[in-house]
């Protein structure tokens, strides 16, 4: 038996419960966790507001930023020893379809599973995972810090490298310097480009300049950035983007939009005029794909990407940590350790 903070109503405080442990089917592994980062998405989950949670249901464990060893192997798992450490992917794709066939796993058209959201994920002391999931990674990462690598890091990799194709003396802005924003900064100054943050916290700020941001503005909303700025790019990672004619007035012709950060239920206006009149690209990215995961761990392992992680909680506060990022009180990502 195992300790796992489950959700058993919508919206409603986490319960702390002893649940039977996972067992491993063919090509699966259990991990023993030894810490599960906390994301926004969390926060969708814990009030059901994404479809794929709605349709599955609750009881569930949420978490999908894992890190953990080997505890276990189902049959047909080769490559692997206990003990072995190792970050998880948390898409379960099918493995055949023309998403998958090309790499982009989170846009499987036949998705088997989204770890933390449609079957149990890490806010547990284990977990069940595919084999074909994991990741390892080198002893010298805490595992406070590998944990938020598949996703905070991962999907801001694909992010920069992938959908905004970030290139050496480009003008990229970075609007929200939080959990992903600080990531996507970072993986903007690694590519070399002159890197430029927008947040409404100062200390937020003062970490952009730290982990990367040539120039900063503090702004009071997305329509306030500064009229004179002009950048080739814009990755929107704040998720309150409601009119994009506060980037297209500061992108350059041909320049593109990426956006990242979301609220449920919210529109987006776009003028379509200046879209077309200057020839804006509009990309949205839903999460790291597996290869974006590997070069993750790997820029973490080379010390080249640093995880901004704000607090460590034990797993039995993850009602507090929620309510903290619902608050906006966590300037990074928490981290959970059972």
């Amino acid at each position: 038996m195992m300790k796992a903070m489950v959700i058993r109503a919508f919206g409603e405080k986490l319960e702390m419960m002893t649940v039977s442990d996972p067992a491993p089917g063919n090509g699966e592994i259990v991990l023993a966790v030894k810490a599960c980062g906390v994301c926004r998405t969390d926060l969708k989950v814990w009030h059901g507001q994404l479809p794929r949670v709605k349709k599955h249901g609750v009881p569930l464990i949420p978490g999908h930023e894992i890190v953990g060893v080997v505890e276990s192997m189902g049959p047909d798992v080769t490559g692997w020893k206990i003990g072995e450490r190792a970050v998880v992917y948390f898409y379960i794709g099918c493995g055949q379809c023309p998403a998958c066939r090309v790499g982009r796993s989170a846009l499987c058209h036949q998705l088997r599973n989204q770890i933390g959201v449609t079957c149990d994920g890490g806010y547990a002391e284990k977990v069940r995972v595919p084999a074909a999931n994991l990741v390892r990674i080198a002893d010298h990462v805490s595992d406070a810090e590998a944990s938020i690598i598949p996703d905070a890091i991962g999907t801001s990799h694909h992010v920069v490298v992938d959908r905004a194709q970030v290139r050496p003396g480009e003008r990229v802005l970075v609007t929200g310097a939080g959990g992903v924003g600080l990531h996507i900064i970072q993986l903007v100054h690694l590519s070399g480009a002159y890197t430029v943050a927008a947040d409404i916290d100062e200390t937020r700020l003062a970490m952009a300049e730290e982990y990367g941001a040539d120039e900063v503005h503090r702004i009071s909303g997305l329509e306030s950035l500064p009229e004179s700025l002009r950048v080739d790019k814009v990755i929107e990672a704040s998720g309150a983007l409601r009119d994009a004619s506060c980037f297209t007035r500061v992108l350059s012709p041909g320049g593109r939009l990426v956006v990242v950060g979301y609220t449920i239920g919210e529109q987006i206006a776009i003028g379509s005029l200046a879209i077309i009149s200057a020839e804006i690209e509009i990309f949205g990215v839903r999460a790291a794909n597996p290869a974006n995961v590997v070069a993750a761990v790997q820029l973490v392992e080379q010390g080249k990407i640093r995880p901004v992680v704000d607090k460590v909680f034990p797993l039995s506060e993850a009602n507090t940590v929620l309510e903290k990022l619902t608050a906006g009180q966590l300037r990074a990502r928490a981290v959970l350790i059972p």
